[in-house]
């Protein structure tokens, strides 16, 4: 999972959660940039203190602080398993070559009036092969 902080605004409640007030006043963490300088020695306290509680054990104690932005980090499992994932529609179906359908992952952003539109799957390995080399071809011609 992943605990994001934005400069100095969640780095409060982030201590709070894991209990180290004290790196409140720590002058290695006491800014961002002396947390950066320092990230090495951080990010390995860190990960000893999270290794301590299950993933829902932090998403309790997270919850907790609301000045704490965090999401976990899924699988590729977790998120095609995710209902939201797909409800937002996060799955197009595409035409295969042999007349199946082929679940892709959608395109990250649609815009108003441009809409992203999925037409065919991916090629098979060499499909175009002979189509591009004999562009390339041309152009060869072309510029000789």
């Amino acid at each position: 999972w992943l605990v994001g902080l934005q400069g100095e605004r969640h780095w409060p409640a982030l201590c709070a959660a894991v209990q180290r007030p004290d790196w409140l006043t720590d002058e290695r963490f006491v800014s961002g940039r002396a947390r950066a300088a320092n990230a090495v020695e951080l990010i390995a306290e860190l990960d000893a203190i999270f290794a301590g509680k299950t993933l829902d054990e932090w998403a309790e104690t997270f919850a907790a602080q609301p000045d704490l932005f965090w999401s976990p980090i899924n699988s590729m499992e977790d998120v095609i398993a995710d209902e939201q994932f797909h409800a937002a529609g996060g799955v197009v179906y595409v035409p295969a070559p042999d007349g199946a359908s082929v679940p892709m992952v959608a395109t990250p952003a649609d815009f108003h009036g441009t809409p992203s539109e999925v037409r065919c799957s991916a090629p098979e390995l060499g499909e175009h092969t002979a189509e591009i080399l004999a562009e390339l071809a041309q152009r060869t011609n072309r510029s000789t």
